[in-house]
């Protein structure tokens, strides 16, 4: 809560100094020409690397912003990836005891088969 105080009154002072229409620059003890906010050198200079943090801040933001977009997206593809499998093995388990039976029992005949031929045709 506290940095978004600061960011706020960040923000604050730099829209009423860029809302001022002069410049002056004031010696120590000199009455200011106008009414306004008045700020030495080391606090501008604080100002000045606190504007240049809000501008990272910003840069971070949109960065995270992207990636975001970038997860989103391959969390998609993830997905429809995981639906596609996920059909494939519904169509492979949907596959009836009599269907896998057939193909066992087709399997050994075959075997059963190729291993009378070769039997045969060793034996000559």
């Amino acid at each position: 809560m506290r940095s978004f105080i600061k960011i706020f009154l960040v923000l604050l002072i730099c829209f009423d100094v860029c809302a001022q229409e002069q410049m002056v620059i004031l010696d120590k003890n000199q009455p200011a020409p106008f009414k306004g906010i008045l700020s030495n050198a080391d606090q501008m200079k604080k100002f000045r690397e606190s504007h240049e943090s809000l501008k990272i801040c910003k840069e971070i933001s949109n960065k995270q912003e992207q990636l975001a977009k970038l997860t989103e997206i391959e969390s998609n593809y993830y997905k429809k990836k995981y639906t596609n499998l996920n059909d494939e093995h519904e169509k492979y388990k949907s596959k009836t005891w009599w269907q896998k039976t057939g193909y066992f029992l087709l399997g050994v005949v075959i075997t059963g088969t190729i291993s009378y031929a070769a039997m045969k045709y060793g034996r000559r």
